[in-house]
């Protein structure tokens, strides 16, 4: 009887090992795809993560070029501030400005830095409507000019606009 259940127990192994083929390249091949899962999810956030760098750090230029122009007017002499008003109205949409555009040297020199290509900044387009300087005179109160700078910038591969605004109250005397 003990060879019996012997060859019994031995023909259940042999069953159980059939049944158990592939097992571990099942295993195997599910291991790989959670592995795979999990890359696939590093690169994602990756890609998100420079992006919102990029972001950044052209928003950080926008900042810096407005910064200059605004510090380049508290320099200047305060009786020609108006002479730097560049497409000062609201355009229709908000990122397209109207008005007449700057004749003053020194605005049209900061122009052309925002718009160079390695040091201006990415993006910023050739249409000089897309950028605003407004010069209001006498506001908030009298003595007192306030200026107002909107960059306006988007990427070849973006639909939308980027817009950064800086205002500054430049007292006059």
């Amino acid at each position: 009887m003990r060879t019996t259940m012997t060859q019994a127990g031995r023909a259940r192994g042999a069953t159980s090992r059939v049944a158990m083929r592939g097992v571990m390249l099942l295993e195997a091949l599910i291991g790989i795809l959670v592995f795979s899962c999990g890359v696939l999810g590093l690169v994602a956030m990756h890609a998100a993560t420079i992006a919102q760098v990029t972001d950044a750090r052209e928003r950080t230029q926008a900042s810096y070029f407005a910064n200059q122009i605004i510090a380049q007017m508290w320099s200047d002499d305060h009786t020609i501030l108006a002479q730097y008003d560049h497409f000062a109205t609201a355009g229709a949409t908000s990122c397209t400005f109207g008005g007449a555009a700057t004749g003053n040297a020194n605005a049209i020199n900061w122009l052309t830095a925002l718009r160079t290509s390695g040091t201006g900044l990415p993006g910023a387009v050739a249409l000089d409507n897309h950028t605003q300087i407004a010069v209001a005179t006498n506001t908030p109160a009298p003595g007192n000019t306030q200026v107002s700078v909107t960059i306006c910038w988007k990427t070849p591969d973006e639909t939308g606009w980027h817009k950064f605004t800086d205002i500054a109250n430049i007292n006059n005397s």
